[in-house]
């Protein structure tokens, strides 16, 4: 896994690209999901993920998902709350 530095430039906390990892623009759009940060390119979002579908093998998920059956908790779980979800599956 390639890592990338963090730091703080001014007021504002920075990440440095590895070489392997620069892009020509000089903008992104950043969008936090979870824990995760996703850059991408204001033009077509969804273009690094059309591209990725590309990647998976013929037979991704040929037997289904084969996890096991979820349990609904109730609205106003800590979980839940947090979320701003009125259920939430957990397996």
């Amino acid at each position: 896994m390639t890592h990338a530095k963090v730091f703080m430039s001014g007021n504002s906390q920075a990440i440095r690209l590895p070489k392997n990892m620069q892009v020509k623009e000089s903008e992104l759009c950043i969008k936090k999901i979870g824990s995760s940060i996703v850059l991408f390119k204001e033009d077509n979002p969804w273009d690094s993920f059309e591209r990725s579908l590309d990647e998976f093998p013929e037979d991704f998920l040929a037997d289904g998902r084969n996890q096991p059956e979820g349990v609904k908790e109730l609205a106003g779980s800590p979980r839940a709350s947090k979320q701003g979800l009125e259920t939430v599956e957990r397996f």
